[in-house]
């Protein structure tokens, strides 16, 4: 990508101060489809948000399969905690 193209759309899109006042992007969804009946887990993703820092290499996801549980995934860790900050795992 070059510059000229980055700076244009960038501009396209509020312009530079406008990227640096946000912080974070959040985004409802619901991910379904038969494998997750076949994992007899057919709701486990039904109604999350995933939450990403826009500046940052970094993005979470709430519900992660429970409802106290979240994931978090940035380049060197991978994690899923509990909603208290508790880990359940990490890799």
């Amino acid at each position: 990508m070059t510059n000229d193209l980055l700076e244009l759309a960038i501009e396209a899109h509020g312009g530079l101060a406008r990227w640096n006042a946000f912080r974070t992007l959040d985004a409802e969804m619901s991910i379904t489809g038969g494998i997750w009946h076949v994992m007899q887990k057919p709701d486990i993703f039904r109604h999350s948000v995933v939450a990403m820092d826009t500046h940052a290499q970094r993005v979470g996801m709430r519900p992660f399969t429970a409802p106290d549980r979240h994931s978090i995934f940035t380049p060197g860790r991978v994690a899923v905690e509990s909603t208290d900050g508790r880990g359940f795992w990490c890799k």
